[in-house]
């Protein structure tokens, strides 16, 4: 779980969907401005600022394949990322990756600390509807 009792869960596995919009020439191997993937990890609610990190379609960036990035919100919001993601709200976010190695906690923290190190994506992020129950 990545969320105490009184905010909703997103647990680890739980399918996304991804807009890009910038770059605007994206693409991954899911198609032309966006990703797919599932939640890794996310940060304690609260924390500040709330991040998740999710293994995506895969796509090129400098000669490089990247399959994982971490989410944060591009702006303020009185609701929390993860809030918002588990109410499955649309949000706006920076995608922020490494073209040397997998994004981890400890990395995004130092890229959130100093601002270098990381590249980004911007774009709007979405939980997608649960369908092993209903088989939809």
């Amino acid at each position: 779980m990545c969320s105490p009792s009184s905010v909703p869960v997103l647990e680890a596995g739980t399918s996304l969907s991804a807009s890009v919009g910038e770059p605007w020439d994206f693409r991954s191997s899911s198609g032309d401005n966006c990703l797919t993937g599932t939640v890794v990890q996310c940060s304690n609610a609260g924390e500040t600022p709330e991040w998740v990190i999710c293994d995506v379609s895969s796509f090129s960036h400098k000669g490089v394949e990247v399959d994982r990035i971490a989410m944060v919100m591009r702006s303020r919001s009185d609701s929390g990322l993860l809030e918002l993601l588990a109410g499955r709200e649309s949000v706006t976010v920076n995608m922020l990756f490494s073209s040397e190695r997998p994004i981890d906690r400890a990395q995004l923290q130092k890229g959130l600390s100093d601002r270098n190190g990381l590249d980004f994506l911007v774009g709007t992020i979405r939980i997608l509807p649960d369908t092993s129950t209903t088989g939809v």
